[in-house]
């Protein structure tokens, strides 16, 4: 911890391995926060591997840090990796064929050259289709 003024930089740091994670990562870090109060600055590294749904979730938790926290300092080094489940919920529309056509390119090319931007569209197909 370092001290600012009468601010406190704290940190905290988490590595993601599989989503079933994130609820004990969220409730951990809001045992912190509700420790060190709301007068203070959060330095948050986080790195690792989530699937989609889970990674909108964790967008929206660090939304929320950054409007009730003084200062948020991320390091955000999270990719985006669908599960089998995603992946075949959208590829799975037998109503909806340009969706599947779409989301089946979208999941051959997530593994190669464009894999990252491929992943941050399968997460706005699949945001758009909730």
């Amino acid at each position: 911890k370092k001290r600012t003024a009468n601010f406190r930089w704290n940190t905290f740091e988490h590595r993601f391995s599989e989503d079933q994670e994130f609820e004990a990562f969220q409730a951990a870090l809001e045992s912190h926060i509700g420790g060190w109060g709301q007068d203070s600055l959060l330095q948050l590294s986080l790195e690792g591997s989530l699937g989609i749904e889970i990674s909108r979730r964790l967008e929206e938790l660090i939304t929320s840090l950054e409007a009730r926290l003084l200062r948020v300092k991320l390091d955000h080094r999270v990719a985006i990796a669908p599960t089998e489940s995603e992946i075949r919920a959208l590829s799975n529309r037998p109503d909806d064929p340009l969706i599947r056509t779409v989301a089946e390119k979208l999941s051959a090319l997530a593994n190669g050259e464009q894999g990252d931007t491929a992943r941050l569209a399968l997460r706005e197909l699949h945001a758009a289709l909730r």
